[in-house]
């Protein structure tokens, strides 16, 4: 529970006994829980002199002023919000699979980490002119097994490498455009698919 009091004109939230305790000792005065929710609801916590602000007056009851945000705080949100959307898409396209050979494979992180495990043990291999390993099994998103030679299989890793490398470079420029972007109108432009 959100409890929300007034010192010297500075709107605190407090959400534990001791800092309440502590405000009202130095003279803040609270709002009642009953008007703490019929005026703010669930977003007491919210509650701030950046967004509005608390008279008491003689008579009972409150001036509650609620301030706009500022064309700049507006955008700002909006700029972070719209780098979240890009960054869950960013994160689904690296987790979608790849297609190589007429197979879907993995590409969580996990799948990466494997899969560059399987190249270091077979340059290791290379290196050092035991050619042990012939083929590479892996296994593809249907769970059938692909046979690979060793090329093919240092071929599909760098195919991993730059499908990851592209995603992010995209996430970036995409990043880059929205930190420029100077309104709502240019924000709401660009997406991950337009890119």
């Amino acid at each position: 529970m959100t409890r929300i009091l007034i010192l010297d004109n500075t709107i605190i939230n407090v959400d534990n006994e001791i800092d309440a305790t502590n405000l009202l000792s130095q003279g803040a005065w609270e709002m009642p829980q009953a008007d703490v929710k019929r005026l703010f609801g669930n977003l007491a916590n919210t509650a701030s002199n950046s967004n509005c602000s608390i008279t008491k007056l003689p008579e009972g009851g409150y001036n509650i002023v609620f301030n706009k945000p500022s064309d700049e705080t507006l955008l700002q949100e909006a700029k972070e919000n719209k780098l979240n959307e890009i960054r869950v898409k960013r994160d689904e396209a690296l987790e979608s699979g790849l297609i190589y050979k007429e197979h879907t494979f993995q590409t969580r992180e996990k799948d990466k980490l494997n899969i560059n495990g399987a190249v270091t043990n077979l340059i290791l291999d290379m290196q050092s002119n035991s050619n042990t390993i012939t083929e590479i099994i892996w296994i593809d998103i249907n769970d059938e097994r692909v046979v690979f030679t060793p090329q093919e299989f240092l071929n599909f890793a760098s195919m991993v490498a730059y499908h990851t490398q592209e995603i992010t470079f995209k996430a970036n420029a995409i990043k880059e455009k929205i930190e420029q972007a100077n309104s709502k109108e240019e924000l709401d432009l660009i997406t991950w698919e337009n890119e």
